[in-house]
């Protein structure tokens, strides 16, 4: 969720600190990748990183729900709950390259048909549009969901319709990240969801 890193730096830009941040986007271990590459400061990520000995903060979580759009068949809910065999018609839509790191539960059936798509905000079109069903983060279609325009399945009880994730802000040395720096950490850290680890 972008909001929380917004608010951060509105935050700096009230202060009116003289500073240059860059805000780079990447999608799961693309995001250790490019805190390599770039040398950055800091990063969001909801998987595990390989440098074991960075510090982090627990950020708030992130509800994730399997939607389809009211006008798809999966989305009916005067009939009974969805079942594995049924959901394995209708086409899937997910990331690309994701392999069940994030734990969902439809992650790792064999689909008859699926889309690959870059982000979260394509994802959203598409199911929008009824071309299949998939996870979106509850922050992102809230209101979809108040309208009725997406509906969350309602799935058997081998599978969940939600999921939680829990990302974590990774930081370099503190002392090595400046005045602007320890600032935005200190935000992070005040949030009430927030805890360093």
């Amino acid at each position: 969720d972008f909001n929380l890193i917004g608010d951060a730096l509105l935050m700096l830009n009230q202060s009116q600190v003289p500073t240059e941040i860059r805000v780079l986007a990447a999608y799961l271990h693309e995001v250790e990748a490019q805190f390599e590459k770039e040398n950055a400061d800091m990063m969001v990520t909801i998987l595990p990183i390989r440098n074991a000995q960075i510090c982090s903060v627990a950020l708030k979580p992130i509800r994730m729900l399997l939607v389809a759009h009211r006008g798809h068949p999966l989305a009916d809910q005067s009939r009974r709950k969805v079942s594995e065999s049924q959901i394995k018609t209708h086409t899937y839509i997910r990331i690309r390259g994701v392999k069940n790191p994030l734990g969902l539960s439809t992650e790792n059936l064999p689909h008859d048909s699926f889309f690959s798509v870059n982000d979260f905000a394509t994802k959203k079109q598409a199911i929008l549009k009824g071309l299949g069903y998939g996870w979106l983060p509850e922050y992102s279609i809230a209101p979809e969901l108040k309208r009725g325009t997406l509906k969350v399945l309602r799935m058997e009880s081998q599978f969940e319709s939600e999921h939680e994730l829990r990302p974590r802000l990774y930081h370099r040395n503190e002392e090595a990240m400046g005045k602007t720096g320890s600032q935005l950490l200190a935000y992070f850290r005040a949030k009430p969801t927030s805890r360093p680890v």
